[in-house]
């Protein structure tokens, strides 16, 4: 039997970036959400990043990245993720009166994918 978790952090702001392409002339826009985690002994977060062996708190710059505006999240934002048989899954985001798709059945297929990879 498959065991489905989900889990949904609230984001609190975007972070709005600059970013230099590394392999051709000119910038890109890029936004990246401010989470904060239940974990007391974590600080806010850009998002998570998959790990083999659990779930890591993404929360550095990359030098081709200058911070352009930082803006308030709308209330009931949510970076929402998963574990599947303890494997870690990032879904997306969640925003109140938004359409997104039923998380469960989204991690069991990325679940599936990795699993045959």
């Amino acid at each position: 039997m498959v065991r489905v978790e989900i889990y949904k952090d609230p984001i609190i702001a975007w972070v709005v970036l600059r970013c230099k392409y590394l392999n051709r002339e000119g910038y890109f826009i890029d936004v990246k959400p401010i989470v904060i985690d239940w974990d007391i002994f974590s600080s806010a977060c850009f998002g998570y990043v998959e790990k083999d062996d659990g779930m890591s708190c993404y929360d550095k710059f990359e030098d081709n990245e200058e911070v352009l505006a930082v803006i308030p999240a709308q209330p009931e934002t949510y970076l929402v993720y998963a574990w599947v048989n303890n494997t870690p899954i990032v879904l997306g985001i969640e925003v109140r009166g938004a359409h997104h798709p039923d998380w469960k059945q989204l991690a069991l297929e990325k679940y599936k994918e990795k699993q045959r990879r």
